[in-house]
């Protein structure tokens, strides 16, 4: 049985600087020994020795290196293309789409969900609160001081829903305006 030889991590780096062709460090043959990938024994109560013959064996790349141009898959050479006999496509441009302005949907029409009886313009609560991006927290301290009221209707499934009218928004807005809360320059006409 051939005889262990045990190395000092300067010398197991400069072994494997020299097979890899680039600088390393001691404390990476410390880690590589944590890891498992190299033996070795404590020295002394600092130290610790290193298995030459595991050391030998490792070859590292650089980091992040790209492999050549000879490490590169070919390409395998496709069939041509054949020319078919149909006309050519012709080209027609896309219009362009016309994006919405930032005014909610629901003042303009009606939508599904309020119920007809309320009057045109009128929102639900949340769809309010994301149009002009009011917080939450505000909108309820609005509704707890008495400057706006809600409507509550429910669903199908009779869950309570918060609509706003038109007049009731434009109160709610010019309280958020004195307050501050939002800017002067939103206008719902």
């Amino acid at each position: 049985m051939p005889k262990e030889i045990w190395i000092s991590a300067n010398v197991a780096a400069e072994i494997i600087s020299a097979n890899s062709g680039r600088p390393i460090i001691p404390q990476y043959i410390r880690d590589l020994a944590q890891k498992g990938k190299i033996a070795s024994k404590p020295a002394d109560g600092r130290t610790n020795l290193y298995l030459r013959s595991d050391v030998e064996k490792i070859r590292v790349r650089a980091h992040g290196k790209k492999p050549s141009v000879a490490d590169r898959p070919t390409q395998i050479a496709l069939p041509m293309a054949v020319e078919s006999n149909s006309p050519p496509v012709e080209e027609k441009p896309i219009p362009a789409r016309v994006e919405p302005t930032n005014v909610p949907t629901s003042i303009v029409e009606r939508s599904v969900d309020i119920p007809s009886d309320l009057p045109l313009g009128t929102m639900k609560r949340g769809d309010f609160i994301a149009a002009h991006k009011i917080a939450p927290n505000d909108f309820q301290k609005m509704r707890n001081a008495g400057v706006v009221e809600v409507i509550v209707g429910k669903t199908d499934k009779n869950v309570p829903v918060h609509y706003l009218t038109p007049e009731q928004q434009e109160q709610a807005l010019a309280h958020l305006r004195a307050k501050g809360k939002i800017a002067d320059s939103y206008d719902l006409s």
